[in-house]
């Protein structure tokens, strides 16, 4: 058994399905999708990558990225769909391995380690998704109750966790990212969310914090890594 991780997917079926092929996953393996897993969003749902999720043993666990819909508002008592592992997951039921971390972020045992997740990011293309009437999810970010609610729930587990798995970067690594950043959009750029997952990551005892969101594959450094197409085992970055 095995907990791997992997980065964005935005609903990209015949990409998904390629890197996995890679893999011999098991029924007891678990892959950990870090946001903009692209299922839903907008209102729209993209089938098809849920149906290649389903031809494989494996769980995904699928983290909430910014371009996402909440799954839980919006599926949440709905019929088809139910909460498992005392309330921490969503299932739809025709997907029965696709399991949705809480839209606000949870800390979960898998397997053996503890994990932080922190869903959400701020689109820079939002701007434009809005006035061109393009889908957009308004409530990508987390909000200010939900970091806070994040760091009671670190309290309960006294600052120490494995694992932090988020969507988007610490404020702390952001000059490590700034080659990917586009010319010009630097300063205009919300870091609200950055700023607030630096104050959790500050308080909190962790081996690695794994990210999404800015579509490369990198080991920034000991303790932030950045994932995109690249499946990483949890236990290759000890």
């Amino acid at each position: 058994m095995a907990v791997y991780v992997t980065g964005d997917t935005h609903g990209n079926a015949a990409s998904f399905k390629a890197r996995l092929s890679l893999y011999n996953f098991n029924e007891d393996d678990y892959v950990i999708i870090c946001g903009d897993f692209g299922a839903e969003y907008g209102g729209q749902v993209f089938s098809s990558i849920k149906k290649v999720c389903k031809k494989y043993p494996c769980t995904f666990i699928i983290l909430r990225g910014n371009h996402d819909t909440r799954y839980w508002r919006d599926h949440e008592g709905q019929e088809g769909w139910q909460t498992i592992q005392n309330g921490h997951f969503l299932v739809q039921n025709k997907y029965p391995n696709i399991w949705y971390v809480r839209d606000e972020g949870d800390i979960l045992l898998i397997e053996d380690k503890l994990i932080l997740f922190i869903p959400g990011a701020w689109s820079i293309d939002g701007v434009y998704r809005k006035m061109n009437h393009k889908i957009f999810e308004l409530e990508e970010k987390l909000t200010q109750d939900e970091f806070d609610n994040l760091s009671l729930l670190l309290d309960e587990f006294d600052n120490q966790v494995d694992y932090i798995i988020g969507h988007t970067y610490p404020i702390g690594v952001e000059d490590k990212l700034k080659y990917l950043f586009l010319e010009g959009y630097t300063g205009i750029i919300d870091k609200f969310m950055e700023n607030n997952i630096q104050d959790l990551l500050d308080k909190t005892q962790f081996k690695k914090y794994i990210f999404g969101h800015m579509h490369d594959d990198k080991i920034l450094d000991d303790k932030h890594v950045l994932l995109y197409h690249q499946i990483i085992d949890l236990e290759m970055l000890q």
